[in-house]
């Protein structure tokens, strides 16, 4: 679907990695 999903690390850092339904 190339939707973009926002992951919060534990450090704070957010990481955006590819929707894995595509």
């Amino acid at each position: 679907k190339g939707t973009l999903i926002a992951i919060k690390a534990p450090h704070g850092t957010t990481l955006e990695v590819p929707d894995p339904d595509e």
